[in-house]
């Protein structure tokens, strides 16, 4: 009797215990999870739970460490020891549409860094440089600044501060990455088994209930486009209901006027002198009713309208703001910024298709004793002349003709090998001589002359982009050793 005592105690005092069950309070797909399945997982398992939410990952783990009869939902990543998994949570990757890209690899990504799935991210992609920022409202708004290429975080969140904040220009690539919710858990094999069975029976619900979060069903309601329709058909429901009411008014006369002459010491009421008013006073009412859901049908047609009208203005403020980061004010060249991107982006297709790229520097000779000569005011305007030259020279589809810093420009010129572009410079000199623009202070001719050194190659993947822009500094270098007024190639 005394051993059945003493085992009906310590099973009354299991099934009294209450476990902890943890969430980050950030990681919202599993706050949500643990909001809805919670109660129904502990129900399942036998296991009473109380839930409690945490400010960062490593709360997380320390907590599970420091209570031994706790659980954790949330990305595989925070844990070795875990059930199986609930659900899949999808990272995905977010860029402006004026600086495209489809994955992380080589640019500059803003990332949650209390997200437990961070080091796992920056581990699989070395060539990345990751920007840590405490929330994905701050990254997101840091991106559309042009601060960051790119922000990876769960799908979930973005698409919320995306939609809260009403961000213009933002679109999602197609990369993606699923990282596994799961339970991590601290408990012994018992419990584990129970914990893994309630799990299992729950997962169709909890997959439903993943994808109508992602897709912002858990909570539907009507969008500004269907209001119109809503007020229609409540106009339309409140006619059908005053007809109905004046049926049986009509009904429940008739009925009265057939009892009355049943009984023949009773006159008949005069029921159509009655009838007619009341009848007007509905179609009244009727008409009232009807103008006022036109009216307000009207207004918000109007006011959407309205709305559409903002929305076009700000998108066509975006796309030039845009512009101006991408463009030197002064030449209305592109500017140093849009130059790196592109040859970034030219340099791997040119590395995927084994394509020759060359670039070209050019460099204004003795610019400073220009300025010195003649003032800043008549140099503005030779750099814009010369950068008009330098656009009917490089026309091709697909030249990008930059102003690289001071009196220095830089041709990309995709497709194109080295004797392309000499052909091109060639016409560029005669341009500017043509120009003929008086240089009081150049001891290499008497009008602005131009420097240029060329650099081709077909880039390797494991070569460096800017290695060829080295060599096509090496080369302008060379030619203004040279006496100026010339060029020289280099095959990098």
């Amino acid at each position: 009797m005394r051993w059945i005592s003493a085992v009906l105690a310590c099973w009354l005092s299991w099934q009294a215990q209450a476990y902890t069950l943890f969430v980050h309070d950030r990681d919202l797909l599993s706050v949500e999870i643990a909001r809805h399945f919670a109660e129904d997982i502990a129900r399942l398992a036998g296991l009473p739970v109380s839930v409690r939410l945490l400010s960062s990952a490593e709360q997380l783990r320390q907590a599970s460490a420091a209570i031994p009869d706790s659980w954790t939902i949330g990305p595989a990543t925070l844990s070795a020891q875990h059930t199986g998994a609930l659900t899949q949570r999808t990272l995905g990757l977010l860029y402006r549409v004026d600086m495209p890209l489809q994955s992380p690899s080589g640019h500059r990504i803003g990332a949650i860094e209390d997200d437990a799935g961070y080091a796992p991210l920056k581990a699989a992609n070395p060539d990345s440089v990751f920007v840590p920022y405490a929330s994905s409202q701050t990254a997101i708004k840091e991106l559309a600044a042009g601060i960051v290429d790119g922000v990876i975080a769960p799908m979930a969140d973005l698409t919320m501060e995306v939609t809260r904040w009403q961000i213009n220009g933002l679109r999602f690539a197609n990369w993606v990455a699923q990282d596994p919710i799961v339970i991590h858990h601290d408990m012994n094999p018992a419990l584990s088994a129970r914990l893994d069975e309630a799990v299992a029976r729950l997962a169709p619900q909890i997959h439903d209930f993943e994808a109508r979060y992602l897709l912002g069903q858990t909570h539907p309601a009507p969008t500004a486009s269907t209001l119109p329709w809503v007020y229609l058909i409540a106009m339309g429901a409140c006619a059908l209901a005053s007809l109905a009411v004046l049926w049986a008014a009509r009904r429940a006369r008739r009925q009265a006027r057939a009892a009355s002459a049943a009984m023949p010491h009773r006159a008949p009421e005069p029921a159509r002198a009655v009838d007619a008013p009341r009848s007007d006073r509905g179609q009244a009412y009727l008409n009232e009713v009807n103008q006022q859901l036109q009216q307000e049908v009207m207004a918000r047609q109007a006011k959407e309208a309205e709305l559409l009208a903002v929305q076009r203005e700000l998108n066509d403020a975006h796309e030039r703001l845009a512009e101006q980061v991408r463009t030197d004010p002064l030449t209305q060249l592109a500017n140093r910024r849009h130059f790196d991107e592109v040859l970034a982006r030219e340099w791997r297709r040119h590395a995927r298709e084994q394509l020759p790229l060359t670039i070209v520097l050019a460099d204004i000779d003795h610019f400073k004793g220009y300025n010195d000569a003649l003032g800043h005011p008549a140099g503005d305007e030779c750099l814009r002349q010369v950068a008009a030259a330098l656009g009917q020279a490089f026309n091709r589809s697909g030249d990008l003709v930059a102003r690289y810093g001071g009196e220095e420009f830089v041709m990309l010129l995709p497709s194109s090998d080295a004797q392309d572009a000499e052909h091109q410079v060639s016409r560029l000199q005669d341009t500017m001589a043509a120009l003929n623009i008086p240089h009081p202070n150049s001891s290499t001719a008497a009008h602005v002359t131009l420097s240029m050194g060329i650099a081709a190659c077909i880039p390797m993947g494991e070569d460096d982009a800017w290695g060829l822009v080295e060599e096509a500094d090496q080369a302008l270098y060379e030619a203004k050793n040279q006496g100026r007024n010339r060029y020289r190639v280099v095959a990098a």
